[in-house]
């Protein structure tokens, strides 16, 4: 298995939040640096805070998928910034 990448299923502490995008969204309590993994999905289970990443057409992360055709992999396109009061929404471009 040389090349081949393992990745934890959470790597950031998550939580889901009003947002201020629409409804409910994805929040990390965590700093991100960009090109950082964030999240990993295995189909059907696991989906609880894909279905509240909210659309940007600047998102701060991206959906890949995984290795296998059951995974979906959620990294940082750039840094995601956490203060004490404010926290970053994490958001995806749906059209990618």
């Amino acid at each position: 298995m040389m090349g081949q990448r393992r990745y934890p299923q959470v790597t950031k502490l998550l939580a889901i939040h009003r947002s201020p995008i629409a409804g409910r969204g994805v929040f990390t309590h965590e700093s991100v640096q960009k090109g950082e993994f964030i999240l990993k999905t295995r189909k059907p289970y696991g989906y609880y805070f894909m279905c509240y990443l909210n659309h940007s057409c600047r998102p701060n992360a991206r959906l890949r998928k995984g290795r296998d055709r059951y995974s979906d992999c959620l990294f940082a396109v750039k840094d995601i910034w956490v203060g004490r009061y404010e926290k970053e929404e994490i958001t995806i471009d749906y059209r990618r």
